[in-house]
């Protein structure tokens, strides 16, 4: 076994720690979880992007990030597609920031239509899933 396999083993067996296994924190936290029908579209080193079987609206992607040396969660971004208005594309992206130590997580929300995009608050996202009877797989 060379150095090429232990990498790829241990990428392996972090990445699968902030799978669906981190979904019980992901809940206490209020960030969107992986649901149990979605798969595993690219693993890369220290990173790992999930998707839905269905992409239709709603819920679409995860892609969760490692930080390098320390093999800690770093960030995960969630994107979800919105129905198009005049065919033109719209999504949110939450993006969660996991901060190490006594600092505090962030979480920022994205509306992206088109091609521009703008920070929201939470509730203007929630608002807005509402409005698009999208359910929101996160609590708080």
């Amino acid at each position: 076994m060379g150095y090429k396999d232990i990498a790829k083993y241990n990428n392996n067996v972090q990445l699968g720690k902030f799978g669906r296994v981190f979904n019980p924190t992901r809940r206490r936290l209020g960030v969107p979880e992986i649901p149990v029908d979605w798969y595993i579209k690219y693993k890369g080193n220290r990173f790992v992007e999930w998707q839905a079987k269905d992409t239709t609206i709603g819920h679409q992607s995860k892609y969760v990030s490692l930080e390098d040396a320390v093999w800690k969660i770093e960030l995960e971004v969630d994107d979800y597609k919105l129905k198009p208005i005049d065919s033109v594309s719209r999504n949110i992206s939450i993006r969660t920031i996991y901060a190490h130590g006594k600092a505090k997580d962030s979480i920022f929300y994205n509306f992206n239509p088109g091609d521009s995009s703008r920070l929201i608050s939470r509730l203007q996202a929630d608002s807005i899933f509402a409005a698009e009877k999208i359910r929101k797989d996160y609590q708080r």
